[in-house]
């Protein structure tokens, strides 16, 4: 199994922080509800992110080198929030 983990997020953008907020959800029910704006994520070769980075912003995307993948148990780390999510937390369909 593979822990990802993100050592930078993205601005919330402020639509999602009103919702998570007036719904009085805590980060981590949050993010694993409205993904506050992650939007979404390439995983590439080690040493190959900024390459990755340059492909979307020639493509006219907004790209940033976000974390890394490492062994571990299957979990995404989200470091600057302090939350963990885990097993049933990530299955993506019902």
């Amino acid at each position: 199994p593979l822990r990802y983990r993100i050592r930078e997020l993205p601005a919330v953008p402020e639509v999602l922080d009103f919702l998570a907020t007036h719904a009085g959800l805590e980060p981590k029910a949050a993010y694993s509800t409205f993904n506050m704006g992650a939007g979404y994520a390439v995983y590439c070769a080690p040493g190959a992110g900024v390459r990755a980075i340059q492909a979307a912003a020639g493509l006219g995307l907004e790209a940033f080198l976000a974390g890394a993948v490492e062994e571990g148990p299957r979990e995404v780390v989200l470091e600057p929030i302090g939350v963990s999510l885990a097993g049933s937390e990530l299955r993506l369909s019902g």
